[in-house]
């Protein structure tokens, strides 16, 4: 059984290419040996450490399940009522069944989040035919109901749902599901009205009205849909402006010089290795971000590492302990003072999935009846048993400038949808990192057990040297079966010895970030024996 490596020639791929996902239905262990041409090749390790003593997934399911049909009657009216204050509270649901279908790959609750979806994009209205909306233009969307800012069209309450939604996306676009015809025309409608309705349309009202706010959490509502955006676009031009606002609010916010989401978190400030931070911009005042709100940042920046953006193990350890060590069990504040509800469930409890310690701590907090912790959990559980974490993402550069707006911290947030007058100041744009290109394709695709299949393909910009991983889909995740650097041709030819094992086998090819180059993967490919 082995694989050998041979040139081959260019087949652009993109999150809606060729390459389709089937359900790994494997019967046997597949042993992999590999002869390398142009390709230098190393297993990944083969060692098995004691599974970690936490709550397994199937615990968490059985919670959700045992409270999902009351959540249903809550959520699906909102998801019909063309109300965007609606809209911001269905994100809780629709993050509560994405997290609970990556955790056990059972489609009906990424179902019942694409139903939501779906209902929201239904109701959704042009604005020119709103006649209390404050802009009148051509874009699709919705006004509020709620009385503050009624009749409005209120971009924070959008970004606060459509974040989840872009996630969904994302993990549909990465699992098998999406080789299923139905799936992918949901996907397809939901990704064009994603980047026109929702990025394009807030992004060109006014990036500093509706994109970099005053505020570190309604920020990073938009760095997590910019982020996602930015993963899924074929659109070289959208792709590079929501590269841009990834960057932006990441490292220097052009609109409050000197201010980034970085910038803010202060590590040791009120306990040793634990971030503060602000939710005003170059503010370092104590008590600091609010708990209930500092759930958005704690879920953006956790997405964020696993996508491969600038955000760190270190930031996410110095995270976990503000959260173990300074929030638990309900401080109001992230400085631990005030007396708060103890809810955790919208993103600091996701940090778990990065630490069997704080996982554990987690299964102990006194605040968890909430569906969206219960799948987080899952999801924690999943990721610290054995289950991969998605492939990095393309790192994020460049900046642009503008003003913005204001929005007060509380759970249900006051908000101003008028501009508000900031200084004139310009960041240069730094180059785009390029995205790798992948070829990918394979011999005999279905074919009879014992049939020898060919994956072939190559790698552009020329990346010699580089870090390259096989990855195999099994158990509802992907894994790296083999991993070593690209030989002088960027080329590859891969023989997988699948013997006489019957069943389906899906493989993609993954590259990690480098200084000059983004991280990317190619299309997967199933390859399908029968007897």
């Amino acid at each position: 059984m082995g694989m050998t490596f041979v040139p081959l020639g260019i087949l652009r791929s993109s999150p809606s290419g060729t390459g389709r996902l089937a359900r790994a239905t494997v019967t046997s262990c597949v042993a992999l040996a590999l002869a390398v041409t142009g390709l230098a090749l190393v297993p990944a390790s083969t060692s098995h450490a004691a599974e970690p003593a936490i709550q397994p997934v199937s615990y968490w399911e059985g919670r959700f399940v045992n409270n999902e049909s009351s959540d249903y009657s809550k959520y699906l009216p909102m998801s019909k009522s063309g109300d965007s204050w609606d809209y911001y509270n269905l994100a809780y649901s629709i993050d509560a069944n994405v997290s609970m279908f990556e955790a056990t790959g059972k489609t009906r609750y990424l179902d019942r989040g694409l139903e939501y979806a779906t209902n929201m994009v239904n109701s959704a209205r042009t604005s020119s035919s709103m006649s209390t909306s404050q802009y009148r233009d051509g874009y699709l969307g919705w006004v509020s109901q709620r009385s503050d800012v009624q009749g409005d069209e209120v971009p924070l309450f959008e970004s606060y749902a459509w974040r989840y939604v872009a996630r969904m996306l994302r993990v549909l676009r990465e699992s098998p599901a999406y080789d299923n015809a139905g799936y992918r025309a949901q996907y397809d409608r939901l990704l064009q009205f994603t980047e026109v309705n929702i990025f394009d349309k807030w992004t060109k009202r006014s990036l500093n009205a509706n994109i970099y706010r005053v505020n570190t959490h309604m920020t990073s509502h938009w760095a997590y849909i910019a982020m996602e955006v930015a993963r899924l676009t074929t659109d070289s031009t959208r792709r590079q402006a929501a590269l841009t606002v990834v960057n932006n609010v990441d490292l220097h916010l052009p609109n409050y010089p000197g201010a980034s989401l970085k910038g803010q978190m202060q590590v040791g400030k009120v306990s040793p290795g634990a971030f503060f931070w602000s939710a005003s911009w170059g503010k370092t005042a104590t008590p600091g971000q609010d708990v209930a709100h500092g759930n958005a940042v704690a879920s953006y920046v956790t997405e964020a590492r696993d996508l491969g953006t600038t955000w760190t193990d270190a930031d996410m350890q110095a995270m976990a302990k503000t959260v173990t060590d300074v929030i638990m069990p309900s401080a109001a504040s992230v400085d631990g003072t005030g007396s708060g509800t103890g809810w955790l469930a919208d993103g600091f409890v996701k940090l778990g999935r990065f630490s069997v310690a704080t996982q554990q701590r987690l299964e102990q907090h006194g605040t968890q009846g909430q569906l969206q912790y219960m799948a987080s959990m899952a999801l924690n559980a999943k990721r610290l048993l054995g289950g991969a974490a998605p492939a990095p993402a393309p790192a994020p550069t460049t900046a642009t400038p503008q003003p913005t707006t204001s929005s007060s911290p509380t759970p249900a947030p006051t908000v101003s949808t008028t501009p508000t007058p900031t200084p004139s100041t310009s960041t240069a744009p730094g180059p785009v990192p390029g995205l790798p290109v992948f070829t990918i394709v394979a011999s005999n695709l279905s074919a009879p057990a014992g049939t020898k299949s060919v994956i072939s393909g190559s790698v552009s910009p020329a990346s010699a040297g580089q870090a390259i991983a096989l990855q195999q889909y099994r158990s509802g995740a992907w894994v790296t079966v083999w991993s070593g650097t690209l030989g002088s041709t960027s080329k590859f030819s891969l023989t997988p010895g699948l013997g006489t094992s019957t069943g389906t086998f899906t493989y993609r090819v993954h590259k990690p970030a480098t200084a000059t180059m983004a991280a990317g993967t190619s299309p997967s490919i199933a390859i399908v024996r029968t007897r």
